[in-house]
């Protein structure tokens, strides 16, 4: 609950970490990547 508090009383901040998840999101998480990790798992390469 003192974190529910926090973070509504810091607007700034609590965008400031939704948007460097949406970052990371958007670098991460694409097709691209998780094709290339799909494969590699299936082919047996370590990661």
């Amino acid at each position: 609950m003192e974190k529910i508090d926090y973070y509504l009383n810091h607007e700034e901040e609590r965008q400031r970490i939704a948007l460097r998840g949406l970052s990371r999101t958007l670098r991460d998480h694409t097709y691209r990547n998780r094709l290339h990790e799909l494969l590699s798992i299936t082919n047996g390469e370590s990661q």
